[in-house]
C-alpha cells in the first residue's frame, strides 16, 4: 500500500510539473508582446517587430505581385495555345477536303501522295 501512495503522489506532481512546463512553451509559442527586460531591450525589441512585420508585409506584396504576373503569363500561354489548336483545327478540314477531292492521299506509313493535274 505504501507503494501504491508513493506512485501516485509521484505521478500527480509529474503531472503537475508536466503541465506547467506545457503552459509555459505556449506562452512562449504564441506571445506577441516584448520579454520582461530592461526597458531599453524593450523598446529595441517592438522596433524590430514593426520592422519584421514591414518586411513580411512587402514580401507579400512581391509574391503577390509574381502571382499576378505568371497569371498573366498562364493566360497569354493559353490564348497562344488556343490559337495554335484552331490553326491545326483548319489544317486538319483542309487535309480532309483534299483527300474527298482526291487530290492528296495519306498512305498507312504517313507519306502523302499529290495527285497530278493532267489537264
Amino acid at each position: 500500500m505504501k507503494h501504491l501512495k508513493a506512485f501516485l503522489a509521484a505521478s500527480l506532481i509529474t503531472g503537475f510539473i508536466a503541465c506547467a512546463m506545457f503552459a509555459i512553451g505556449m506562452s512562449a509559442i504564441f506571445r506577441n508582446s516584448t520579454p520582461v527586460n530592461a526597458a531599453s531591450d524593450a523598446s529595441n525589441t517592438v522596433s524590430t517587430d514593426n520592422l519584421d512585420a514591414n518586411q513580411l508585409r512587402n514580401l507579400v506584396n512581391q509574391y503577390a505581385a509574381r502571382e499576378r504576373q505568371y497569371q498573366s503569363q498562364i493566360n497569354n500561354l493559353n490564348n497562344q495555345l488556343d490559337a495554335a489548336n484552331q490553326q491545326l483545327a483548319q489544317y486538319r478540314n483542309l487535309l480532309q477536303i483534299l483527300q474527298q477531292r482526291g487530290i492528296l492521299q495519306i498512305l498507312a506509313n504517313g507519306q502523302i501522295r499529290i495527285r497530278a493535274n493532267n489537264q
